[in-house]
């Protein structure tokens, strides 16, 4: 709990707010970072964890991705995910 209000206070974002969507198994947040910048959040990502698709992903403020590689990896572990979880 105190990693999402981090999440939120870092990005100005809501994200806190899903708080008993993730205990009760409703939704899945993952935080991307740089590797030279380990503690502070650069996307919120928010996964379904039903179809492990891909629900929102969003910079500060819910502004969009607008980095191709940040997009591209993104949806290339998304892709994994959801092929490693749901056996496809």
């Amino acid at each position: 709990l105190e990693d999402l209000y981090d999440e939120a206070n870092q990005q100005r974002n809501c994200v806190a707010s899903y708080a008993n969507r993730i205990a009760n198994g409703l939704s899945y947040v993952f935080v991307m970072r740089e590797v030279a910048s380990p503690d502070k959040s650069l996307i919120t990502i928010e996964i379904d964890p039903n179809t492990y698709g891909l629900r929102q992903k969003y910079l500060a403020r819910n502004e969009p991705i607008r980095n191709k590689a940040q997009t591209d990896f993104i949806n290339r572990w998304v892709a994994f995910i959801k092929r490693m979880r749901l056996g496809d």
